[in-house]
């Protein structure tokens, strides 16, 4: 939207996705290397200097808001690390605005381990005198998210803007018709009357005062329905991976990894995704999870009688050293239990390996079994990255036979 409407705009979001860099983005571009590097270097002799000892989440911050003042950015948009009420992307004391996203079980060593503990954090980043944004959410994230509204905004009539069930009816103009009227899944309006919401609140701070802004809002809103974001339902071609020529098959990529995104997923896959679908088709699998995440709830929620699981490990994460993947064999061994207790069966492989061979090796078999099933990659955003990262680096290389060349004269091939 900020972009329509030729904002000049700033976006810093969290894991970064291929290249530690790209995480940060300057008018929907993501910047380069060397400027990431140049402005990271400054932070971290300020960081040496001074004696601070900043965490690599920190430091990341602090080179994301120096790049949005180098190129002047007029407004930036912050995602939250974890959290949010800790995290060290809340630091803005006077937002435009801030949006509270559906609340769910996620992080919870560091967060707590209720809907009611998590929402505390999340809730952590209104301020007073800046409207807050929230999605639909659980009773008992709502309860929570009010209680701490009104101790801290003020006015809610005018600061606080909460998702109902007749939200987008209520939408005006042009947009609001067209996205009462489209099959978007509930989860996709919700987001999308998120960013309409925040871009409204934002809107009179960077427009001439008087000026209206009813126009503006609904002919930016339209350019939500062309953004896509990599590694969220985005269909993928795996032939340029396959040694062979083989037919075009239906490939989803999807960095899903907790409860609410999983209901999505299969939200997605039901309504609209690869075509039409039904209860009996099969799907083949392959999956990543974060150590600690439940695969008896991935399994349950996403996994059917008769679908194909092929369980693999991310690689390591650059500049994450604490994110570790669950092994290959509890992957197998509890969606097996969870299959069974479902009177269910699946075919079950695991690729225990976390480079880009054994990923290769994986997405291969998972091309070769099923038949003509579409093949889902999900799990975490981790294995999104690594998927995309194999895809670039075969392009880059020339091709499978020239990468395989170079795999194959180095001793020390990572993701």
């Amino acid at each position: 939207m900020l972009k329509a409407a030729n904002i000049p705009n700033g976006t810093f979001t969290s894991p970064h996705l291929i290249d530690r860099w790209d995480c940060i983005s300057i008018n929907g571009r993501s910047i380069s290397e060397s400027v990431f590097r140049e402005v990271e270097d400054q932070v971290l002799s300020r960081n040496r200097k001074h004696e601070i000892d900043a965490s690599e989440f920190e430091l990341l911050t602090c080179t994301a808001y120096e790049i949005f003042n180098r190129e002047k950015v007029q407004v930036g948009v912050v995602e939250c690390g974890m959290g949010g009420l800790e995290d060290a992307t809340n630091t803005l004391e006077r937002p435009l605005a801030t949006v509270i996203s559906t609340i769910g079980l996620d992080h919870e060593r560091f967060l707590g381990p209720t809907i009611q503990d998590i929402a505390r954090h999340k809730a952590g980043i209104m301020k007073n005198g800046s409207a807050c944004i929230v999605s639909r959410q659980p009773s008992e994230a709502s309860e929570i998210i009010k209680s701490v509204a009104n101790s801290t905004l003020g006015d809610l009539r005018s600061s606080l803007r909460t998702y109902e069930d007749d939200s987008v009816a209520q939408l005006p103009g042009a947009f609001g018709q067209h996205l009462r009227s489209s099959q978007l899944s509930d989860v996709k309006k919700s987001n999308m009357w998120c960013a309409y919401q925040a871009f409204d609140a934002a809107l009179p701070s960077f427009i001439d005062q008087g000026s209206s802004t009813s126009d503006m809002l609904d002919r930016s809103a339209f350019a939500m329905l062309d953004t896509s974001v990599p590694a969220r339902q985005q269909p993928l071609d795996l032939r340029p991976l396959m040694l062979d020529s083989v037919s075009q098959r239906q490939v989803l990529l999807d960095g899903a990894h907790n409860q609410d995104s999983w209901n999505a997923l299969a939200e997605y896959l039901h309504r609209d995704a690869l075509g039409a679908t039904s209860t009996q088709e099969k799907v083949t699998w392959v999956i990543a999870l974060s150590d600690g995440k439940s695969v008896n709830d991935f399994a349950t929620t996403l996994v059917r009688d008769g679908d194909y699981v092929v369980a693999v490990r991310f690689g390591p994460v650059d500049g994450m050293p604490w994110v570790k993947p669950m092994d290959t064999g509890d992957i197998v061994a509890q969606t097996h239990q969870s299959l069974r207790s479902r009177g269910a069966w699946g075919s079950l492989l695991e690729f225990g390996g976390a480079d880009q061979v054994s990923l290769l090796d994986a997405l291969r078999e998972a091309y070769r079994l099923g038949g003509e099933s579409k093949i889902v990659i999900a799990g975490s955003l981790y294995l999104a990255s690594d998927v995309l990262r194999l895809l670039r680096d075969v392009e880059q290389q020339g091709g499978i036979g020239s990468f395989e060349s170079a795999m194959n004269d180095s001793d020390d091939v990572v993701l």
